[in-house]
């Protein structure tokens, strides 16, 4: 069995911290000004982007296995 290098680990661990911490927060400032902006509702917020940010860190997180897999 192999094993991932490591950049390809450190690609999978921080694409899910940038995806979900950044993204989806809605503490974050570029976020809190986008929900006053647009007029949504916080619950509204949340309900909606987590889905997106699930679905843009699983696609990252395959795109990387794509690129990295076949070097192992």
């Amino acid at each position: 069995m192999s094993t991932l290098p490591t950049m390809a680990l450190f690609a999978l661990i921080t694409c899910t911290t940038q995806a979900m911490g950044s993204s989806a927060d809605p503490t974050q400032s570029w976020n809190v000004w986008a929900l006053g902006y647009t007029k949504v509702e916080l619950k509204q917020y949340v309900k909606t982007s987590i889905f997106w940010c699930w679905l843009a860190t699983a696609l990252t997180m395959i795109w990387m296995l794509i690129v990295y897999l076949p070097q192992c």
